[in-house]
């Protein structure tokens, strides 16, 4: 009974994870979309995966490191 049950389960369709996932802006880890944090970020709200990525775009913006953190980003990930 259990093993027809388990399979039933495993047969049923689920939710691609990856769909309702949010990609961090500094990071690029995927979390849910119920953990992800917003920011305010070069007038535009971005968002972020945890508090580590948050206080990171907050010291860079305080700092006034923007462009230098958004051109170092762009040659690490060329589009």
């Amino acid at each position: 009974m259990i093993s027809a049950l388990s399979y039933l389960i495993s047969r049923l369709p689920l939710p691609s994870a990856e769909k309702k996932s949010v990609v961090c802006f500094h990071c690029g880890e995927r979390s849910r979309p119920s953990q992800t944090l917003y920011i305010q970020f070069n007038h535009a709200q971005q968002a972020v995966c945890c508090h580590g990525c948050l206080a990171i775009l907050q010291a860079v913006e305080k700092n006034q490191m923007t462009a230098d953190y958004l051109r170092a980003r762009d040659e690490l990930n060329p589009s």
